[in-house]
């Protein structure tokens, strides 16, 4: 509340703030009238606290600004680590899995995804090169991952990784934009998420990955979403909506996007899709700059990760507000 009164009586705002406090008012419009309740408003309030900070903020602190998130994240993947190197059978129950500091293991990439980022990114800002300390954190991310072994999250760390070492190469312009990596997203996402075609990926899914190629049933709950969305095309069926995915059993999209559109309908999916093109084309504006390109390959890397686990928007927002602000991170 604070926040939202000083980014307005100080005129803070910008066109990505306006369009993100539509769309979470969206969010819990639809839930009232659609859930009997506003469900999920804490955490509501915490991605509106996030962007409303790190918007003022980033203006006139940028350096801290990164320095505090690298910081925060390392602190929260080197915690996760030694959690889940000394307690290996997990630090607390959850009702149904062993979690860990950072929860259980399919949702460690909702923080590890944007850590690594987060620290390669402050550490590019201000080193020009990836420091030692960055490289330290990204190995007990991975090496957290590889134990975990949670497919998502490893698929989405190795092309946050990979293009990274693609794009940050001093002598070659960067080679990804915002067009080219929402085209090629669009088409894997029909491809995988909408037409369940992945034959020619056996070899990666079943060898590499050891998933079947249901993705442990998540095309079964993919299908389902598909038919339960025009039961209520415009405005969804309220926050962490479920669908039938087996006899008896109900289960979240296991997907970022189909959970937005079974939850806030075709408006709240629109407005989620506006709210990316509006950071995507400030970074699109800047492209060869290394920290828009990096920024890019992190907002990507979590829609990725976001495939088959329908992580939270948090850390995605984080990062898009970064993006409107890019401006403010050329030294």
């Amino acid at each position: 509340i604070y926040l939202i009164f000083i980014t307005f009586f100080k005129k803070e705002y910008n066109l990505f703030i306006i369009l993100s406090i539509i769309f979470i008012i969206w969010r819990s419009f639809s839930s009232y009238y659609f859930s009997e309740g506003v469900l999920d408003l804490v955490n509501s309030f915490r991605i509106l606290t996030l962007i409303l900070l790190i918007n003022i903020t980033i203006k006139k602190y940028p350096k801290s600004t990164l320095k505090a998130l690298s910081a925060l994240f390392g602190f929260y993947i080197i915690l996760n680590f030694i959690s889940y190197l000394i307690f290996s059978g997990g630090l607390y129950w959850t009702g149904s899995q062993n979690a860990w500091i950072l929860g259980i293991e399919n949702q460690f990439g909702y923080f590890l995804i944007p850590g690594i980022l987060l620290s390669i990114l402050f550490s590019w800002y201000k080193h020009k090169k990836i420091s030692g300390l960055s490289l330290f954190v990204v190995m007990l991310a991975v090496s957290t991952l590889l134990m975990a072994w949670s497919a998502t999250a490893i698929v989405a760390v190795f092309f946050l990784l990979t293009s990274i070492f693609i794009n940050v190469r001093q002598r070659i312009k960067p080679v990804y934009s915002f067009i080219t990596l929402s085209i090629l997203y669009l088409a894997i996402w029909f491809v995988i998420v909408r037409f369940n075609s992945f034959n020619s990926l056996e070899i990666i899914i079943t060898d590499i990955l050891g998933k079947d190629l249901t993705f442990s049933g998540r095309t079964r709950i993919w299908d389902s979403v598909f038919d339960t969305i025009p039961n209520s095309l415009w405005y969804g069926f309220g926050i962490n909506s479920e669908v039938l995915g087996g006899i008896v059993t109900y289960f979240a999209a296991h997907n970022m996007i189909l959970q937005i559109f079974l939850d806030t309908g075709l408006i709240g999916l629109t407005l989620f899709f506006i709210c990316i093109v509006v950071g995507g084309v400030k970074l699109q504006k800047t492209k060869n700059n290394r920290v828009s390109v990096i920024l890019l390959i992190g907002i990507f890397g979590i829609l990725i990760g976001g495939i088959t686990e329908s992580y939270r928007m948090n850390y995605l927002f984080l990062l898009l507000t970064l993006s409107y602000n890019v401006k403010y991170l050329k030294k």
